[in-house]
């Protein structure tokens, strides 16, 4: 295995066969390193400071008085030596391997289990508290705690990362908001030029949002960035994993056992992560709808089309995104991050649904050759022009109802769209008031969808009073590496 991963092989508990350089037994367990022969229990080899020393705590024997065979010495790093019971104890084996009725190691427990009450015990040598370590037989317990420290260290800094973000996030969104009372006098300045430096600024509408949006779009590509820095695979787990399996396809391993449990990886700031870009391009959209409706643009259809067409591209892939998320939340016991998911799929579906429509009206229908010379052959010219005024009427009747049929069909899919994100809605606002404590500010923000499917009523997109509280109450949260704990769904908290 890699140097970094935990040692998957059940450590030995027999006492070491090799021979010291004085040519007695090694006092040591097998797989350790031999200590010299002044740590010989032979009493004409050994040290007397050495065979005095009490090494079990549990019985208090000195080393001189303990039986190598059944319970074989381990020199630690410091210089300090005890008894494997000792050691063992300290390091709390029996959390970390599955023992037998005899008290043979036969199988390892879950890292989940154990890891929290490793990381608060005693994992120091009794005698001068320096930490124990490069000791073969505890290789998993230390580098588990190493590569759980690790762990906590990333969610640390992906923690005041988000809530970096996230302030940056919220300035624009109030700062748009602040901006739209002003929103007509920037356009018929953009639209009718503003000299600066003698240079003409006259610029289109699409132009004019693309710039006032830059910095929005700035932020989502910020934001998809951040959800990848955190996904699995950069986790510290997940480098673990890894390596494990880049050693297992360079060496061909068949039967390889390590494994790192899923509950070992933190979705929470992936699932934060998202949320923001859902953020950030809902607070783009929403502002596009409310210049869509000023009155220099309703009366540029062109420009009108082409704002349109930029809210309805990006609609299918957020809506997607919106689907991903609410079921990766929802698995992850995240119930925040699956209200909100359900809450931007039903705002996306409700701004799609009331966009004017650009499907163009029926044309006049055209007759081909073939139908002309059919209905006037044999038939005197004012017959054959009467005749063939009652065809293009009958095939004008045939496209009104085509243009009725397919209308119908919209309208019925407009309303099981309508139906199935209210069902939806319904679910997110029982799971608000089931789980009040992880959802706060959220009800009314559900309640402000649900009558915006009812009525077609848009909402700005500004941080909530409430919203800003449950931020600012996270800035205290997991702060530095030590005294964290987990919930009974293993997220974090401190």
């Amino acid at each position: 295995m890699p140097c970094a991963v935990p040692c998957d092989v059940l450590p030995c508990s027999k006492r070491c066969e090799r021979l010291l350089e004085c040519g007695h037994q090694c006092p040591s367990v097998c797989g350790e390193q031999c200590p010299r022969k002044e740590l010989c229990q032979v009493p004409e080899c050994g040290a007397p400071e050495h065979l005095d020393a009490v090494v079990d705590f549990v019985c208090m024997e000195t080393y001189k008085e303990i039986d190598l065979d059944t319970n074989p010495i381990i020199r630690l790093s410091c210089g300090h030596f005890f008894c494997m019971d000792t050691v063992d104890g300290l390091m709390q084996m029996t959390d970390v391997y599955e023992y037998d009725k005899d008290g043979n190691l036969v199988g390892q427990k879950p890292q989940s289990a154990w890891i929290e009450a490793i990381q608060q015990s005693q994992t120091r040598c009794p005698s001068c508290r320096r930490p124990i370590s490069n000791i073969s037989r505890y290789n998993r317990v230390t580098k588990g705690v190493m590569i759980e420290a690790l762990n906590k260290k990333f969610l640390a800094m992906a923690h005041e990362s988000f809530l970096s973000l996230e302030k940056e996030v919220s300035d624009v969104e109030r700062d748009l908001h602040e901006s739209r009372n002003t929103l007509e006098v920037d356009i018929q300045s953009a639209l009718t030029g503003v000299a600066r430096g003698g240079k003409n600024q006259k610029k289109s509408i699409p132009s004019w949002c693309q710039s006032r949006h830059a910095t929005m779009n700035y932020l989502a590509g910020k934001a998809l960035g951040f959800v990848e820095a955190t996904a699995k695979e950069e986790q510290p787990y997940g480098r673990i994993h890894t390596l494990v399996a880049d050693c297992i396809r360079r060496k061909r391993v068949a039967d390889a056992s390590y494994t790192v449990d899923d509950i070992s990886f933190s979705p929470r700031y992936g699932l934060e992560g998202e949320v923001l870009v859902l953020r950030v391009h809902w607070a783009r959209l929403y502002d596009l709808l409310q210049i869509l409706e000023l009155p220099p643009v309703v009366s540029r259809p062109t420009d009108a089309k082409s704002l349109i067409r930029n809210i309805l591209k990006p609609l299918k892939d957020l809506k997607e995104m919106c689907k991903r998320l609410e079921k990766n939340a929802e698995e992850a016991l995240y119930p925040r991050q699956q209200v909100e998911a359900i809450l931007f799929h039903a705002r996306f579906v409700g701004l799609e649904l009331n966009l004017p429509d650009l499907t163009p009206p029926v044309a006049e229908p055209v007759l081909n050759q073939t139908t002309i010379q059919a209905a006037v052959s044999g038939r005197d010219p004012e017959e054959a022009q009467m005749v063939l005024e009652a065809v293009r009427e009958q095939a004008r009747e045939q496209a009104r109802e085509r243009s009725r049929a397919q209308n119908e069909r919209r309208e019925q899919k407009v309303q099981e769209t309508r139906t199935r994100e209210r069902d939806s809605l319904d679910e997110a606002l029982k799971i608000c008031r089931q789980k009040p404590g992880s959802t706060r500010g959220l009800e009314a923000l559900v309640e402000e969808a649900q009558k915006m499917m009812r009525e077609s009523v848009f909402y700005s997109p500004v941080t909530t009073d409430e919203q800003r509280a449950v931020y600012e109450a996270m800035r205290s949260e997991l702060r530095g590496t030590g005294h964290w704990y987990y919930c009974v769904n293993r997220h974090p908290v401190s």
